[in-house]
């Protein structure tokens, strides 16, 4: 069997996670031997859903830069990324990007989305749980210890846009589908909150490279995209004030490396 998702899950793990709740029904969700497996940030090819979801007239202004499929490639193509989930799926409260945003849109099914800003209070609890995939559920604990809750229910073709930073999770309600975009906008520059996010993220990477934080994923690979993204849009803008102010927000978050 060939693996299926970034984290190398098996074809027939991911099968049997499928129907785990649909043949026990009163299966404790918070148990992850119960939880049924998505297949995540699988890449939309040109021939086949890339040539069928449009990207967004909001991801088409001059401000605004998506990842492309090659970040080291600006002409490679956008990045478009999916996610398939069963019915009864949650994706516990993460961060996909400190410093870049996301463009979501429903394709088929419905889900509930919880987010949470990355206010100071909400990035110190994340501390513990940052680039971590695995264990037990945190989303009850989220509930009650996280602050700026919002819920959104997704139905197809309903679209919701993250901003950088933003922690959330994700509830299945049947079995469904979503796809996104990663993307960087000039206008986040005049935010301090940014540099601030980056930041905290580079602190974080940093602890990993001294070898702390070993189980987690590599968060500074993810850092390091994310500015890239900048330089991309810092290198394609006109405007040098806004060429300035990457070059500052850059320099300081690596500065926190």
């Amino acid at each position: 069997m060939h693996d299926i998702d970034i984290d190398g899950l098996p074809f027939y793990d991911f099968v049997s996670g499928w129907v785990a709740l649909a043949q026990n029904p009163g299966a404790s969700v918070t148990d992850p031997i119960q939880i049924p497996y998505s297949a995540s940030d699988v890449l939309a090819l040109p021939g086949g859903l890339a040539s069928c979801v449009t990207l967004p007239d909001d991801l088409c202004t001059s401000d605004v830069v998506v990842r492309p499929v090659d970040i080291h490639n600006p002409d490679s193509g956008p990045r478009l990324t999916t996610t398939v989930s069963p019915i009864g799926s949650i994706s516990d409260p993460h961060i996909d990007g400190c410093g870049s945003g996301l463009f979501l849109v429903q394709l088929f099914g419905e889900k509930l989305l919880f987010t949470w800003p990355a206010s100071e209070l909400n990035l110190k609890w994340m501390e513990a749980r940052h680039g971590i995939k695995r264990g037990p559920l945190k989303l009850l604990d989220a509930l009650d210890e996280l602050e700026g809750l919002s819920v959104i229910l997704l139905q197809p073709n309903n679209t919701v846009a993250l901003e950088p930073g933003m922690i959330h999770a994700v509830m299945s309600l049947s079995n469904s589908a979503i796809a996104g975009w990663d993307f960087v906008k000039a206008s986040w520059l005049l935010d301090k909150d940014l540099e601030r996010q980056m930041s905290w993220e580079a602190g974080m990477a940093k602890r990993q490279n001294n070898g702390e934080l070993m189980d987690r994923y590599n968060i500074g690979r993810y850092l390091e995209d994310d500015l890239k993204l900048w330089q991309l849009l810092a290198d394609r803008s006109d405007l040098e004030t806004v060429a300035n102010s990457i070059a500052g927000m850059l320099r300081a978050v690596r500065d926190a490396l």
